[in-house]
C-alpha cells in the first residue's frame, strides 16, 4: 500500500475540557452516580469533569461557578419563556 496514510496516527489529538457543575439537592446517591455513568459512557468528543454543587466544600469555588457559570435552567433564565 505504498502511499497510503490509512494506517498512519493522526498528527495531533487535541482533547477538549468542559467543567459542568449541576445543582441537584434532591438528586438520591444512586441517581447521580446513574447520570455520572452516562455522562462518561455518552459518545462526546470532550472530557467532561462532573460536580454537584452541593457537595463542594470550597466556597471560592462555589462563588466561580455562580459568577462565571452558565445556567440552562429555564426556571433561573430570565430571557426564557
Amino acid at each position: 500500500m505504498c502511499g497510503s496514510s490509512a494506517l498512519e496516527p493522526p498528527a495531533r489529538l487535541i482533547v477538549l475540557e468542559s467543567d459542568v457543575a449541576i445543582s441537584a439537592p434532591d438528586e438520591i446517591t444512586e441517581q447521580w452516580l446513574e447520570l455520572k455513568e452516562a455522562i462518561a459512557k455518552a459518545p462526546i468528543i470532550y472530557e467532561l469533569d462532573v460536580v454537584r454543587t452541593e457537595r463542594i466544600h470550597k466556597p471560592r469555588l462555589v462563588e466561580k461557578i455562580a459568577r462565571e457559570g452558565l445556567s440552562i435552567d429555564s426556571e433561573n433564565d430570565p430571557g426564557a419563556d
